[in-house]
């Protein structure tokens, strides 16, 4: 039987109807587990619907795997987070957005090549490697889930390299009782450890370069022991650059800098949270996964390294 600990997991339930004279006498529901109480299970169905059902009607219920994420979702969480983490220079060629910002970051200095080019597939790959080699810079592209699958191919038979397998997480936003972790409209001196000036510049950029940006902090005596920022894209609410000091791990304050944001971000009309992960993260995603965040699809970059 589905108890507490499957909420916010997808789940098929079978349930009997009211006897009639004619008809079904038993029906599915599917979706996921949102609430949990002594008689009763909810499950919000994939149309949004709320359905209450009284344990005493259950017949099977599961717990299933996710539903495969459409292409549509994955090419808004893509542009979402794109436009939350804004490069320098940005470039529209055949289709494909080319983003460069003096080598800091790889989301700030690939390409985002969500459909098909306007142009021969080749041909777009080589103006790709010339605009990136005009600037110095070594030519990557974001392989984002099954949208790139032909493309991902393309590039691996040309021998450019897999690097930084992510995901991308995303649910719905919920208000959190306050904590003690700070709002703040300016980065602190943590996000700049061992950046030079230059870089420290490009960061600080991409840092701000956002309509509504805030900076959560735990403080602990006269240190920032935890941070993070959100970017309101929107109706979302784009989560990055959250880390805990090694002294203060395993305390939760991961967990108080992301109340901290999503309730701000849920007074800015927000009511989604979206994020990118390492897949070798295995913490953050615990973290992530425990506030109901799932994951969507994964990425990774395709690099021709000179």
């Amino acid at each position: 039987m589905l108890g507490s600990e499957h909420l916010d997991q997808r789940v098929v339930v079978r349930l009997r109807l009211p006897e009639t004279d004619s008809g079904p006498t038993m029906t599915d529901c599917l979706g996921v587990l949102s609430a949990v109480d002594g008689d009763h299970i909810t499950v919000t169905e994939e149309d949004g619907r709320e359905r209450r059902i009284p344990r005493s009607g259950i017949v099977a219920a599961k717990v299933i795997g996710p539903r495969p994420t459409r292409f549509s979702e994955i090419l808004d969480l893509e542009r979402i987070l794109a436009d939350s983490w804004r490069a320098r220079e940005n470039e529209n060629y055949a289709g494909w957005t080319l983003r460069a910002h003096a080598g800091y970051t790889r989301r700030a200095n690939s390409v985002l090549a969500l459909t098909k080019p306007d142009v021969d597939l080749d041909e777009a790959i080589a103006y790709v490697e010339k605009w990136y080699g005009e600037r110095g810079l070594d030519p990557m592209i974001t392989a984002s889930g099954p949208v790139s699958r032909h493309l991902d191919g393309r590039l691996a038979q040309l021998g450019w390299a897999k690097e930084a397998e992510a995901m991308v997480m995303s649910g719905s936003l919920r208000s959190r009782p306050e904590g003690e972790a700070v709002l703040r409209t300016e980065p602190g001196e943590e996000y700049f450890h061992g950046l030079d000036s230059a870089r420290r510049e490009a960061c600080r950029e991409l840092l701000l370069d956002a309509d509504s940006v805030r900076f959560a902090e735990v403080r602990r005596g006269d240190r920032t022991a935890a941070w993070g920022r959100g970017a309101v894209i929107g109706r979302t609410l784009a989560v990055a650059r959250v880390g805990v000091d090694a002294e203060f791990r395993r305390q939760g304050l991961g967990g108080l800098v992301m109340d901290a944001l999503e309730n701000w971000a849920e007074s800015q009309g927000a009511d989604r949270v979206a994020l990118q992960v390492e897949t070798d993260n295995v913490p953050a995603i615990g973290l992530y996964e425990q506030r109901g965040l799932r994951e969507r699809y994964r990425y990774f970059y395709r690099v021709r390294r000179s």
